[in-house]
Formats: C-alpha cells, structure tokens, sequence
C-alpha cells in the first residue's frame, strides 16, 4: 500500500501517522523500520485526531496551494 501511495503521489512521505491498537505495537514499528519506505518519523494519533488533523492540513494546503491539493484530493479519490 505505502509503494501504491508513493507512486501515486511520486514522493516518499515527510512523516507517517499510523492510528488504531497495532500502531502501537513495538516489534510491528521496529519490523516496519527495517524497510526504507519507513524511514520517515512514524507519529501515533487515535483514529478521530488522525480525522481532524488529516482535515486541518487539507485545509491548509487548500489555502497556500490550491492546484496541489486538487491533485492530491484527485489521487485520493482514484481507486
């Protein structure tokens, strides 16, 4: 899923959020660091914080540059 949404977006992630109760399994973050596609830092909200900051930046980058965020929102609506 992570080679999908980089190939899609065509750049790896600054940050990763992971939610629910195996984001916070040490062994899975500790494996999933093994792999280059999880070098970035890996932050940990419940699944309704993830919403509202998902939401926030969304918002944001809708004000600083809105073609991004068109595009972005496109790609997240592919299937």
């Amino acid at each position: 899923m992570v080679d999908e949404v980089i190939a899609k977006v065509g750049e790896r992630p600054e940050l990763i959020y992971f939610t629910g109760g195996m984001s916070r399994s040490k062994q899975l973050i500790a494996e999933l660091q093994k792999n280059e596609l999880f070098l970035a830092p890996i932050s940990h909200l419940d699944s309704l914080s993830a919403v509202g900051h998902g939401l926030g930046l969304i918002a944001q980058g809708m004000t600083e540059n809105p073609t991004s965020v068109a595009r972005y929102l496109e790609l997240g609506l592919q299937s």
